[in-house]
């Protein structure tokens, strides 16, 4: 290809350079990279590389999630207040009720720290491995509470069947939200921590993507890299 046909495909779209896109496609997805990878990197520690490749190129896709709605949260906590205060509460049936209330919502709340125990893994496919037993270990044990606390309303002499039916819909929904929540909080996760590459493997990848790019003089190569 003539060089002046180069040039075009890289005129700038923006006053700020070169489309980034077109770089990471130059760069990432080019035949040599990878060849060079494949025999380097393990498939997830590709995808990784592509992704830190992406950000340092300033074209990094968003999370492919978006944060849960709250809304089935705020259904579930104003049916069980309104419950809570309904007259025909027997006193030890409505302290039943509050008790197992309270139990689920401390049980059911979720952080980042369900990811404290694969923090200090380096292995790459322990970690993934972990992280998914993880999200899913914690999936079952919310699905459980929340059963849990399902089942001790349907035996409360003093709720109505249309009070049972209604909780039984709302904590359907509170269940769906806490397992997209933990979906959402596992990506997040990866999304920022990543998993450990080894040295050797992620500076040849920086090598390949500068010495790529260099040639449309985005980034200056290195004497050290001109003889690798």
């Amino acid at each position: 290809m003539p060089d002046s046909e180069q040039s075009s495909q890289l005129e700038p779209r923006t006053s700020t350079g070169p489309d980034p896109y077109l770089l990471y496609q130059i760069a990432v997805c080019s035949p040599v990279f990878q060849y060079e990878m494949a025999s380097l990197a393990t498939d997830d520690e590709r995808q990784h590389l592509q992704r830190a490749a992406q950000r340092m190129l300033g074209c990094e896709p968003p999370l492919l999630k978006e944060p849960p709605s709250e809304e089935p949260v705020n259904n579930t906590s104003s049916l069980l207040s309104s419950i809570d205060k309904s007259p025909r509460f027997g006193n030890d049936d409505r302290q039943k009720f509050r008790w197992g209330c309270f139990l689920m919502q401390q049980r059911c709340q979720i952080s980042s720290d369900v990811f404290n125990a694969i923090a200090g893994m380096t292995g790459v496919e322990e970690k993934l491995r972990a992280f998914e037993e993880v999200v899913e270990s914690s999936k079952a044990r919310r699905k459980i509470w929340v059963q849990s606390f399902c089942d001790l309303c349907h035996h409360l002499p003093s709720l109505s069947d249309k009070q049972v039916k209604e909780i039984d819909e709302a904590l359907a929904e509170y269940e769906q939200y806490l397992c997209s929540c933990l979906d959402f909080l596992g990506e997040s996760y990866l999304h920022d921590t990543g998993i450990d590459i080894p040295i050797v493997i992620g500076e040849k990848a920086r090598s390949l993507v500068v010495r790529a790019l260099a040639v449309y003089g985005v980034f200056p190569m290195n004497p050290d890299e001109e003889g690798n």
